[in-house]
């Protein structure tokens, strides 16, 4: 440090001294001791940088739009379509054998084929039902059909029944015919069995025939869900004034599903074939089908954002206030810098939680399934406006065509088997030949003006900057969207037993005695255990998943944070300030958690920083394994595994290690400088 920085450090204390004043924290002043480690700085610089990417992944590397405007006219077509099966499901399509010509539909109004080969017909549920009725009605139903619908109070008593069954009729043990249910009832009444066992039969069958029509009257309301959601989709993707169209359909189909719909006869739903052809005939799409129908309207969309769950929504707001606590800071301005800084620490903990739950109740759950890139090249989408993330590939999108392509900068996948070719003997020219083929390919599939219209910026941004795995999918993509789940691990993991370590560790050390002994025993007993192998036992028996992942590691991670809350807390209870709170008469919580914890914080924010560094190796560590995070979820410890597959394609070993490499040791170095900085004996 310079003779002008510690003559300015020095003036500005004299001049505190002097006000009365200290506008300074104890944050701050430890935050001006970590920045004279450069290491530190360069590491934290570094950390905040993988924290960002892996927060704003969707918005870096994705195949979804961030921004869309315009309509999905293929998945209207799609659900338009679908729209005529859904309705099959529930109503019938014809009647009496006749097939009923739909307008628009393949297949069924095709000029091209035969009289009798054009239309549909399909069975509706009433049908089906009364089809099946039909042995119940009888008395010729099987054991298997009744065995079908034996559940609720039903199951107990057929289990009951088919041991007495077998016992009164000991040809059944070896009948393959009731092996498999295909006995009938009527086959059982006739073997003389005891009229107690007839009358649990009788009691059976009642049962198993409500049952029977309780299921049909959950396969309509399905069904029926099924129906309103092809209405939903269409009703995006339209104008207003046929939006309104399609929720008067909708309603009449709601309408016309109610109570024991499955009961119906057949011939009283032939209206509803009308009802279907007006359908299809107000909602055909304006092109395509020859039909006067509806108006697309283009709409806004934010396909990348609406997928984001709750957890991303937490951490992305995190990350959005802690990035701007000097903008909205002013806000809440405090003339104690210590109350300053404890709201701005309540802000940024409770808000994100808040959002994150509101996300989770107000937005509901996105699945989409489009195919965005084809879509926009192809026509299935019509887009206005839209704007991409700098990388276009899905996270899991693959392309078998592309498996095992090394990065761009170190050649092409053709070049460089052409390469080794010539290596196995192939002469010159063959391999020159061989190239020139491969780009004369790659030319006629490129369009004029560049791929798809794409600048050259966007086709050079889409490269395979680190080449592509065994299946085809960019390792990009896969590293950015494998950060997330490797840097959340460590910091969650490391939240649950730094939580539990403080607790237990503050309890053993402000109280002593009995419960001292007891949580240090415990923790002696916990420590004995092998962390890594204590880990894989638990995952094995609660099978791997990011959160089960989380969770053992908090738990099997906390013993070492006890121990030092504990000795932080037995040597600051005998202090001044702590028993001048038990003279004022404090509250045990209020002196543990308000007095004495915040002075006994240094030596944990330095063991939580180690932390998050080992529970990123274990993690990785599982993930080669084969025990951490299940497929297709990207973590940097699977992308690794899969160099197993073949150790030539060096691309898939090189890039997950040194990431695991840089971000443990980049964690260390700031571990090591915050370490630095709250030990007195080492400030300058």
């Amino acid at each position: 440090m310079s003779d002008t920085d510690t003559a300015a450090a020095a003036e500005e204390r004299t001049r505190e001294q002097a006000s009365g004043v200290i506008d300074r924290t104890y944050f701050d002043i430890v935050a001006d001791q970590f920045k004279r480690n450069r290491l530190a700085v360069v590491g934290l610089r570094v950390i905040v940088a993988l924290i960002l990417v892996a927060v704003f992944a969707p918005f870096l590397a994705n195949s979804r739009p961030i921004v869309f405007n315009g309509y999905r006219y293929k998945s209207y077509l799609e659900a338009y379509d679908q729209l005529v099966y859904a309705h099959g499901d529930l109503f019938g399509v014809g009647r009496d054998g006749e097939k009923l010509q739909i307008p628009g539909l393949e297949g069924s109004d095709d000029a091209n084929l035969a009289p009798e080969d054009r239309g549909l017909s399909l069975p509706g549920l009433g049908t089906v039902y009364q089809n099946e009725i039909k042995d119940w009605d009888a008395g010729t139903q099987t054991w298997k059909q009744v065995r079908n619908v034996s559940f609720g109070e039903a199951e107990p008593l057929m289990n009951r029944l088919r041991v007495r069954l077998e016992e009164e009729i000991p040809s059944l043990e070896k009948d393959n015919l009731w092996k498999r249910g295909y006995r009938k009832i009527s086959y059982l009444r006739t073997r003389g069995i005891p009229k107690d066992i007839e009358a649990d039969l009788d009691d059976l069958l009642v049962l198993a025939r409500k049952n029977l029509d309780e299921g049909y009257r959950a396969k309509a309301a399905l069904r029926q869900r099924s129906l309103l959601q092809q209405f939903k989709t269409l009703q995006a993707e339209v104008s207003a004034e046929d939006r309104e169209a399609i929720r008067e359909f909708a309603a009449r189909y709601k309408a016309a599903v109610v109570g024991d719909f499955h009961m119906r006869p057949p011939a009283e739903l032939a209206e509803y074939d009308d009802f279907l052809i007006e359908v299809r005939t107000r909602l055909a799409p304006s092109e395509g089908v020859g039909l006067p129908g509806v108006n697309f309207e283009s709409h806004w969309d934010f396909p990348a954002i609406r997928q984001l769950e709750a957890l991303e929504i937490l951490f992305l707001v995190f990350v959005i206030l802690a990035g701007s606590v000097r903008l909205w800071g002013r806000l809440i301005h405090c003339e104690r810098p210590q109350d300053e800084l404890i709201r701005k620490v309540i802000v940024i903990a409770i808000l994100p939680f808040l959002v994150a739950g509101a996300w989770a109740v107000l937005v509901p759950r996105y699945s989409d399934t489009t195919d965005y890139q084809a879509g926009m090249v192809n026509g299935d989408l019509r887009t206005n406006f839209r704007v991409m993330a700098p990388l276009r590939y899905g996270v899991n999108d693959n392309n078998p065509s592309k498996k095992w392509t090394p990065p761009w900068w170190f050649g092409d996948k053709e070049e460089t088997e052409a390469k080794s070719k010539a290596v196995l003997g192939v002469t010159q020219l063959d391999r020159d030949l061989a190239l020139l083929e491969q780009r004369i390919e790659k030319l006629k599939t490129v369009p004029p003006g560049g791929e798809g219209g794409w600048s050259s910026f966007l086709d050079f941004l889409n490269r395979h900057h680190m080449g592509t795995d065994g299946t085809g999918r960019d390792l990009t993509t896969r590293m950015i969207w494998g950060s997330r789940i490797s840097l959340s691990i460590g910091f969650v993991a490391v939240g649950i037993y730094i939580f539990i370590g403080i607790v237990l560790g503050a309890m053993a050390g402000y109280f002593g005695g009995t419960v001292d002994m007891v949580i240090s025993r415990i923790i002696e007993i916990v420590i004995c255990f092998p962390t890594f192998f204590l880990i894989l036992t638990v995952i094995a028996f609660i099978g791997p998943s990011i959160w089960n992942i989380m969770f053992v590691i908090g738990i099997t991670g906390w013993p070492g944070v006890a121990r030092l809350v504990r000795g932080e807390f037995l040597r600051l209870r005998s202090r001044d300030f702590v028993v001048a709170g038990v003279a004022l008469g404090f509250s045990d919580l209020r002196l543990i958690f308000r007095h004495i914890l915040p002075n006994a914080l240094a030596p944990v924010l330095v063991a939580a920083t180690f932390g998050v560094a080992s529970a990123i190796l274990v993690e990785s560590s599982l993930s080669f394994l084969g025990f951490g995070v299940k497929v297709p979820t990207p973590t940097w410890g699977s992308v690794l595994s899969s160099a197993r597959e073949s150790y030539k394609f060096w691309w898939i070993t090189l890039f997950p290690g040194l990431a695991i490499f840089l971000t443990v040791t980049m964690y260390n170095l700031v571990g090591e400088g915050i370490r630095d900085a709250v030990d007195p004996k080492l400030r300058q």
